[in-house]
């Protein structure tokens, strides 16, 4: 009878943490540009837009994946880097992360998460607003999407005054 109440103990334990999943750790990296090509769509947004989810300070790392691209953004003057951060985010199974915070000055404002359940998915909310310097009233460009993305791959983000690339590493 003992052996029998200790497996079932044993079992609802396992259970427990078996629907509560195992985090899994990523490492996250950000590089976020200036670009400003013609193009016909208006832009009216004057105040920010941004949702804020629950937002950590993570531990930023070393930026390692997209050196190439932050040394070929800033040789071409089409293109001007204004963020670049590497950091490592936990995740568990069938969960969005907290935000972390991508800020440049009053240049650059919003939020990164990654959601994981049968895909891995990047969810970015980027406010840009260059010209806030010079005008009292200036122009807001956004970038708000959540999109799936392959692992240890590079994922381009576009907006006709602004990039995103970023890469997920499992760890």
């Amino acid at each position: 009878m003992k052996q029998i109440i200790r497996i079932i103990l044993i079992g609802i334990i396992f259970s427990a943490f078996c629907s509560r999943g195992w985090a899994r750790n990523f490492r996250v990296e950000v590089l976020v540009f200036h670009q400003d090509f013609p193009t016909s769509e208006i832009f009216d947004q004057a105040e920010s837009h941004l949702d804020w989810p629950a937002i950590i300070n993570p531990k930023f790392v070393e930026n390692v994946y997209l050196q190439k691209a932050y040394y070929s953004l800033s040789a071409n003057y089409a293109y001007k880097p204004v963020y670049y951060k590497s950091w490592v985010q936990s995740v568990g199974p069938n969960r969005i992360s907290e935000g972390v915070q991508i800020k440049k000055d009053s240049l650059l404002n919003g939020f990164v998460r990654v959601q994981r359940g049968h895909y891995v998915h990047l969810l970015l909310d980027l406010e840009y607003a260059p010209d806030r310097v010079y005008t009292e009233t200036p122009l807001i460009y956004r970038i708000n999407e959540k999109r799936r993305v392959k692992l240890n791959e590079i994922h381009y983000f576009d907006h006709p005054k602004f990039g995103v690339i970023a890469t997920i590493r499992p760890l």
